[in-house]
C-alpha cells in the first residue's frame, strides 16, 4: 500500500477500497478560489432554480447531463461532416460483452464533452459543456478543466487498479475442500437421525456441531500488490460529463433523508470513473458517500446454508452486495472512485435549525476512453433551440450546419425528455426482481 501511496500524486489518500481515492490537498487555495467565485457567478446568472425532479425540491441542478441529452430516432448528429439522425445501434452495447440488456437505454444518452491534451499536458474543453453555454462561461470552462486535472493522478492509481489483479489474501475453498477429513464420519450421524425421527431442535444441534470440522484457510499474503500502470495523458482525448449541482436545505425542509443507492448512467455512456469535488458547504452536519460492491455466488457444499453463513456471513435471499464503508464528504475534498461501485449520498440535516444551509459539489463523469460508439458534443449539435437560435454561438462550433435543419427542443420539451429519461433509469436502478443485475439480484442457497 505503501507503494501505491507513493504513486498517487499530491494528497490523495486510499478509502474504503484501492479504487476509491480522497484528497484535501489536491485543489490549491488559489484554484478553489477562482473557481468558487466563477461558479457563483454561474449561480447568481441563473433567473430561476431548476430543482431535480422529485417531492422534496431540495437538489438544485445548474448543468445537468439529462437535460436536453442525445434522443435516438431524434437529436441531429454529424457523420463525416454531414447531418443525420442518431440511432440506438446494436454496437452500442456490443463493446462490453457479457452484459445484460438492463444497463442499456434504447432511448437515451447523456452527451459528454470532448476534452483534448493540450501541448503542456492538461486537457482542456474542445466542445461544448451540455447546458453550460460555452461563450458567457468561457473562463469557468477553464477553471473546471484545472480542476479535471488536479484529479488525473488519482483516475489515474483507481483504474490501475480497476485493471489489476485483485488481491485475495485469504483463499476460500473449492468443492469438496470444506471440512476436514473427520467429517465424513459426522455426516453418517445426519442418517441416524433421519433414521431415528430426529426433532428439529436435535438437528440444529447437528448442524451446530458440522463448525467442528470447518477447514482453516490461512491469510496468504506473500508479496506487495502487483498494479498495471494506466495513465490518462497517454490518450489524445477524453469523454466527459459534466455536472454542478446544490443540496440547499432550509429551516422548513431541514434534512435531506438521503439518495439513491446506484451505479452513474447506463451502457450508452459507459462510465468508468467518477470525481466530486465539494466545492462549498455551509451550515450542515457531517455529510457521507457510502459504498457497496456486488458479488458472485460463493462455493459451498448443497444446503449449506450454516458454512455459507459462518464464512461468506450470507444468508439465503439476501442481497449479493456489502458495504464497504464511506467517504466523509467535507468542503475542499475531491474524491474519485470507478464506476464498479453501487453508491449513495447519506442523509444530513442542517447544523442550526434556524438557518439555512447548503452542499455544492462539482462532478466528472469519464466514459471509458476507448469506447468510439459514446457521441461527444464534437458532433452533437445544440438542442436548446435558444443556443441554435445564437448566430454567433453557431458558427464558433459548428459553421456551416443549417439551424433549420436540427431538431431543436423548448425548455418544456427537454424537461418531458428528461422526466422520460429518470423514469427509466429508476426502473434499472430500483428493480429488485431483475435477477440478472449485479446490484439487485439475490442469493439463493442451493439444495438440489
Amino acid at each position: 500500500m505503501k507503494i501505491l501511496q507513493a504513486e498517487v500524486g499530491r494528497g490523495f489518500q486510499f478509502g474504503p477500497d484501492d479504487k476509491i481515492l480522497y484528497s484535501d490537498g489536491a485543489v490549491l487555495e488559489k484554484d478553489e478560489k477562482e473557481f468558487v467565485d466563477l461558479a457563483s457567478k454561474f449561480e447568481s446568472s441563473i433567473t430561476e432554480k431548476d430543482y431535480h425532479p422529485g417531492p422534496d425540491d431540495l437538489v438544485v441542478d445548474l448543468v445537468h447531463p439529462s437535460l436536453y441529452h442525445l434522443v435516438y430516432n431524434r437529436t441531429k448528429i454529424l457523420n463525416n461532416g454531414k447531418l443525420e439522425t442518431a440511432q440506438f445501434e446494436e454496437a452500442i452495447k456490443a463493446v462490453k460483452k457479457g452484459v445484460a440488456d438492463y444497463g442499456v437505454s434504447q432511448k437515451f444518452q447523456w452527451l459528454p464533452a470532448l476534452m483534448k491534451l493540450d501541448d503542456e499536458k492538461q486537457f482542456t474543453f474542445s466542445s461544448y459543456i451540455n447546458n453550460l453555454h460555452p461563450l458567457k462561461n468561457a473562463e469557468l470552462y477553464g477553471s473546471i478543466a484545472k480542476i479535471f486535472n488536479l484529479a488525473v493522478p488519482a483516475i489515474n492509481m483507481s483504474l490501475a487498479r480497476y485493471q489489476s489483479d485483485e488481491y485475495v489474501r485469504i483463499p476460500t475453498a473449492y468443492f469438496g475442500e470444506y471440512y476436514t477429513e473427520g467429517y465424513d464420519k459426522y455426516e453418517e450421524k445426519l442418517e441416524d437421525l433421519i433414521d431415528e425421527g430426529a426433532d428439529e431442535e436435535e438437528f440444529e444441534a447437528w448442524e451446530k456441531g458440522k463448525r467442528a470440522y470447518y477447514r482453516e484457510f490461512k491469510p496468504k499474503y506473500d508479496k506487495e500488490p502487483e498494479t498495471k500502470p494506466f495513465e490518462l495523458r497517454d490518450l489524445e482525448n477524453l469523454k466527459v460529463i459534466v455536472k454542478l449541482a446544490n443540496i440547499e436545505l432550509t429551516p422548513e425542509k431541514p434534512e435531506y433523508k438521503g439518495g439513491s443507492w446506484h451505479v452513474e448512467g447506463t451502457i450508452n455512456e459507459d462510465i468508468v470513473a467518477t470525481v466530486l469535488y465539494y466545492y462549498d458547504m455551509d451550515n450542515i452536519e457531517e455529510s457521507r458517500l457510502s459504498f457497496k460492491y456486488a458479488f458472485e455466488d460463493p462455493h459451498y457444499d448443497q444446503g449449506d446454508e450454516c458454512y455459507c453463513e459462518d464464512f461468506y456471513g450470507i444468508k439465503n435471499e439476501d442481497n449479493m452486495t456489502r458495504m464497504i464503508g464511506n467517504v466523509v464528504a467535507q468542503k475542499g475534498r475531491i474524491t474519485v472512485f470507478t464506476n464498479s461501485f453501487q453508491h449513495h449520498v447519506d442523509a444530513f440535516k442542517l447544523k442550526d435549525a434556524t438557518k439555512p444551509g447548503y452542499r455544492k459539489i462539482l462532478c466528472f463523469f469519464l466514459v471509458d476512453p476507448y469506447n468510439t460508439e459514446v457521441k461527444a458534443t464534437d458532433v452533437v449539435p445544440f438542442q436548446n433551440e435558444k443556443w441554435v437560435n445564437d448566430k454567433v454561438l453557431m458558427e464558433k462550433f459548428f459553421p456551416g450546419v443549417d439551424a433549420k435543419e436540427l431538431a431543436t427542443m423548448t425548455e418544456k420539451e427537454a424537461k418531458e425528455y428528461r422526466d422520460e429519461l429518470m423514469a427509466e433509469r429508476k426502473v434499472i436502478i430500483e428493480d429488485n426482481e431483475d435477477y440478472e443485475n449485479a446490484y439487485t439480484r439475490l442469493f439463493f442457497l442451493c439444495e438440489h
